[in-house]
């Protein structure tokens, strides 16, 4: 029976995060843009009011993720992404507003363009947990398949591979024919758990099998 592995990245988490914090700065400026028509009352509109509300929710909702994060102890293995990323789906209105501004001032491709990031952020907020779950290890008594990042998946079958060796950050992987493959984990906060998995499913596969008893050998004819 597979078992599965879905692990999370620091690098990743960190290009998310700064990524958060450019759109806050976008949101914050398009909400104090909005606040400032609002105010005058005279050329206030929809995008406006709307431009407040998300920016708001988009900074609440940084603030929140931020402070989970830090709640999160340096040695704790954080679970696996779960949910809605609330930051992501605020940042895409936000996006979508600006759009409409760009709009509204006689541009015409940039609308477009920010249309669809507003539409890719959306989806990534929505669709968290799938996208985050791409980041797995897949493993049996017949072979593993491993993917650390959308563009780097590894697949073998144990019948294929002379030996297996691990250390704290890595796993290296010997064919018969040859080749050597490493898996570098260094950036994974959950290797712990994917090495022993990895390892655990490996020692069993490259193990030799077993030949039952020998039939005894047949009595000479006298």
């Amino acid at each position: 029976m597979a078992e599965t592995v879905v692990f999370s990245s620091r690098r990743t988490a960190r290009v998310q995060r700064m990524q958060g914090a450019r759109h806050v700065l976008v949101g914050l400026t398009l909400a104090l843009t909005g606040w400032e028509a609002i105010a005058d009352g005279h050329h206030a509109s929809w995008i406006d009011y709307l431009a407040l509300v998300a920016g708001a929710l988009l900074l609440v909702a940084f603030v929140r993720e931020m402070r989970a994060l830090r709640g999160v102890p340096a040695t704790h293995e954080p679970h696996a992404a779960h949910g809605i990323n609330w930051v992501d789906v605020f940042a895409g209105v936000v996006t979508f507003i600006e759009a409409a501004h760009l709009h509204h001032r006689g541009k015409v491709g940039l609308p477009l363009a920010y249309a669809g990031l507003g539409l890719l952020l959306l989806a990534l907020g929505l669709f968290h947990t799938r996208v985050a779950a791409r980041r797995r290890l897949i493993v049996d008594e017949v072979g593993f398949d491993i993917r650390r990042n959308p563009f780097s998946r590894i697949r073998g079958e144990w019948a294929d591979m002379s030996a297996i060796m691990a250390d704290d950050t890595s796993i290296t992987l010997t064919a018969f024919n040859g080749a050597v493959t490493r898996i570098d984990l260094a950036d994974v906060p959950e290797r712990a758990r994917v090495i022993d998995v990895f390892t655990r499913y490996g020692e069993v596969g490259l193990a030799p099998a077993t030949d039952g008893p020998e039939a005894p050998a047949a009595s000479p004819a006298s």
